[in-house]
């Protein structure tokens, strides 16, 4: 995948090469940004307690694939981490607890 950022804390969708996925970035481009905004304000609105991508998905509305990218631009850029905890996603399966980054404020 290609990531690209603009300034410090832009997203932009990535991509892999082919003409195809560069367009699905280019349309995704107007999201991308408010959503990883919603997300990083419902952790922190979270505080210690964290939230877990199924969790961000069902609160926000936002598909849970597109939840995993933000989260993970959130992340590279060092705005949220994962926590050492985890709880189950609705199937069970053990998922990661994010948090703001620097701790619960």
């Amino acid at each position: 995948m290609i990531y690209r950022q603009s300034q410090p804390g832009t997203l932009f969708a990535p991509h892999n090469g082919t003409s195809t996925s560069k367009a699905a970035a280019k349309a995704a481009r107007p999201r991308v940004n408010t959503d990883a905004i919603r997300i990083a304000y419902f952790i922190d609105a979270m505080g210690a307690h964290g939230a877990t991508q199924p969790e961000i998905s069902f609160a926000l509305g936002i598909e849970r694939a597109t939840v995993a990218a933000r989260c993970n631009g959130l992340e590279r850029n060092g705005r949220i981490v994962k926590s050492h905890k985890e709880r189950s996603s609705p199937s069970g399966r053990p998922c990661a607890v994010y948090v703001r980054a620097g701790g619960a404020k």
